[in-house]
């Protein structure tokens, strides 16, 4: 009921009322003996409810900083899903690039070495031959590149 204060001016205010009442009427001496023992009930009651007090601000304090703490984790998880996600993103992307720069060229390299290979084979045969030889070497090429690719989607297990 009391603040910190008004209960500590309380307190001196019983330990007063209890005290001098019985030294007023006992004598000093022996009122003030038999006045210590209540006045020494009123002060630990007092200890004893400001520290329950205490306690209960320190339990409401630490409810506030575990519930401050649980969204805050719950606000990381969600943000390091995002980062996975954005991660992924990224990674797909960089083989699309890798493929569109290296694997697609070759290959559109190769169909128009084919189509010059048919054309060399009805005119110079001869020719026709070096042109399967290019063929031959950018379609290697080509699968190296493929492997490298699909090497780096599928994750190394050791």
């Amino acid at each position: 009921v009391f603040a910190d204060r008004s209960l500590w001016i309380w307190v001196g205010i019983f330990t007063a009322l209890t005290g001098l009442p019985m030294m007023y009427f006992l004598g000093t001496l022996t009122g003030l003996a038999r006045a210590l023992l209540p006045m020494m009930g009123i002060f630990i009651l007092s200890a004893y409810i400001t520290a329950g007090r205490e306690l209960e601000f320190s339990r409401l304090k630490s409810q506030a900083i575990i519930n401050e703490l649980t969204e805050i984790n719950r606000q990381l998880q969600a943000y390091v899903a995002q980062v996975e996600e954005l991660t992924v993103i990224d990674e797909r992307n960089r083989l699309a690039r890798e493929l569109h720069n290296s694997v697609s060229q070759t290959i559109f390299t190769i169909v128009l070495t084919t189509r010059s290979a048919q054309i060399l084979m009805e005119r110079n045969p001869a020719l026709a031959r070096i042109s399967l030889e290019q063929l031959h070497a950018l379609s290697q090429s080509a699968l190296t590149d493929m492997r490298k690719l699909i090497s780096q989607l599928n994750p190394k297990t050791e």
